[in-house]
């Protein structure tokens, strides 16, 4: 899960200057997580679609069972697409003219703030046409048409033949075909976009080798040397729970989520299941936006396995996600039968979003004491003392993570930050082009990348990485506070203090927006919001 970024207020203060900007043609389809298409017009065929393509106006893109896809367009629209979803891009906002796109079928996501003078971008759908107005909004299509549109913030007119209505800030309607859209009481609307979160799962983590049967270790072997084949052969024909579990990891390491969930339901049917098939079955929740089943599942879990400290930690993280910070600190609380890694990574990112840099650290130290060898403590600590701007401790805590495991997500992002924090610009620079090589998806990375141009005084270059990074991570909330100060830099003032209450919202302890938000106010002339900003800053200071 994204983690808060508490930005020492020195980090951001020089940035606050103006450039101008250009932005590059069309749509970038900018990660794909599963298999997914694309294709030029309606008449021709579909064909594999990857990281990196462009998407020219009147093309498609479709993601399939079980993918997700991220795209930028060049108005600076942020797009997520979820699973089984159709999106054609009809046009791009370019010389007054406006962004039409066009829903088909599936789940999409999107943010956009920079509003052409030809209107507001347009997402039409079998049921309704959509009207966006500077917003992050979600469209659910179904087979059928019927279109259900959520607003997160700013207005979206959804209409038809039919009739018109305006729906705004953590508002909801319905549209069918062949009648006029009606509003819908959602209770908590950010629950529609859970699936939205950079969530990839992660099965190798969640089962202890030495538990796994002697019979089996040929197919554990396997599976650690990412060997599918040879997982398959080794389990041959076996049909207890602890197989069924080998089974699903595999099947989750090469995509084919559908077969992994098979499989940990069929574990699950087994009584003496082991607590690693409540783990992999509720990562999968996560990643496809279920924190309430994932969190059911893991009480299951807990009801065999009481005290188990990787369920707890995994129930505290999913309440976390929720943002239900009392029940995860609640959780964390209850009795465990052992200590563990994710149990203090958990306790660390709780003391993060409450603000407790003290208990952040210890936490996360902690955790490198509990299983040294394990690179995610290490790779917690140095994230959290590059935040602090402790350089020298968070690069040797990033690169032990890394002598551990060169492949441990996020590490190479969260070290090439660190050495652009440093003023190391070459070794900044070669980190961040090895992480985006591997992963052009990685938000951690994007999002350094971004503060290394707002460095070199390259704001619309770092407006092009934060963005990438906020289509992949909406909650980032360092990549949020980046983005406001990119917007200013650019002189687009409206968006730099819309981005930092966005990164409010993602964390209220943080004083770095507040602080920044002073001095945008006090840029502009107005005294009494400079005042306010400045004391909600000064309240928030460790």
């Amino acid at each position: 899960m994204p983690k808060p970024s508490r930005l020492t207020p020195l980090a951001l203060a020089t940035f606050l200057s103006l450039c101008t900007s250009t932005w590059a043609q069309d749509a970038e389809i900018l990660h794909l997580q599963g298999p997914g298409d694309r294709r030029a017009t309606e008449v021709q065929n579909w064909e594999a679609a990857q990281a990196r393509q462009q998407v020219a106006p009147g093309g498609f893109v479709r993601t399939r069972e079980s993918a997700r896809m991220a795209l930028l367009l060049a108005d600076q629209t942020q797009i997520r697409l979820n699973q089984n979803t159709v999106l054609q891009v009809k046009a791009v906002a370019n010389q007054g003219n406006t962004t039409r796109l066009s829903l088909g079928q599936g789940r999409a996501w999107a943010q956009t703030r920079n509003v052409g003078a030809g209107g507001p971008l347009t997402v039409e759908t079998p049921a309704a046409t959509a009207a966006i107005r500077g917003t992050d909004w979600e469209l659910d299509v179904g087979p059928d048409g019927r279109t259900q549109l959520t607003v997160l913030s700013g207005t979206v007119t959804l209409s038809n033949a039919l009739g018109s209505l305006d729906v705004g800030r953590n508002e909801a309607a319905i549209a069918e075909v062949g009648k006029a859209p009606v509003r819908l009481q959602l209770s908590n609307p950010r629950e529609r976009v859970q699936w939205v979160q950079a969530l990839t799962a992660q099965p190798l983590r969640h089962i202890d080798g030495s538990a796994v049967p002697a019979p089996l270790q040929s197919a554990w072997q396997a599976l650690q040397r990412g060997d599918s084949a040879a997982v398959q052969a080794a389990l041959g024909t076996e049909t207890n729970a602890w197989a069924d579990v080998l089974r699903a990891a595999d099947h989750t390491q090469a995509g084919r989520v559908a077969q992994a969930n098979e499989a940990l339901r069929r574990a699950l049917l087994d009584p003496q299941a082991p607590a690693a098939a409540h783990l992999l079955l509720a990562d999968l929740q996560l990643v496809n936006g279920e924190a309430d089943a994932a969190g059911r599942t893991l009480e299951a879990g807990l009801a065999r396995h009481p005290s188990d400290p990787d369920l707890l930690a995994l129930l505290a993280r999913t309440q976390l996600l929720a943002d239900q910070l009392d029940q995860a600190q609640a959780t964390l609380q209850r009795p465990r039968r052992s200590d563990s890694t994710s149990h203090w990574l958990a306790q660390g990112d709780l003391a993060r979003r409450q603000g407790a840099v003290a208990g952040t650290l210890s936490a996360f130290e902690r955790a490198t004491q509990a299983t040294p060898a394990d690179p995610r403590g290490w790779q917690a600590l140095g994230s959290a003392q590059g935040e602090r701007e402790d350089l020298a401790k968070a690069r040797a805590a990033l690169a032990k993570a890394l002598s551990l495991d060169r492949q441990s997500p996020g590490a190479v992002g969260e070290l090439a930050t660190v050495e652009a924090q440093a003023n190391r610009i070459a070794a900044a620079e070669q980190l961040f082009q090895e992480a985006l090589q591997a992963n052009p998806g990685d938000y951690v990375a994007q999002t350094g990348l971004g503060l290394l141009r707002l460095k070199q005084g390259r704001a619309a270059e770092a407006l092009d990485a934060l963005l990438r990074a906020g289509v992949m991570e909406p909650r980032y909330s360092r990549a949020a506070s980046y983005t406001a100060v990119a917007y200013y830099q650019l002189g687009r003032h409206t968006d730099a203090r819309a981005a930092l209450q966005r990164a409010i919202e993602l964390d209220d302890k943080d004083p770095v927006p507040h602080l920044l938000l002073a001095q945008i106010h006090t840029d502009l002339f107005e005294a009494d919001v400079a005042v306010q900003a400045a004391r909600a800053a000064v309240a928030r200071l460790p």
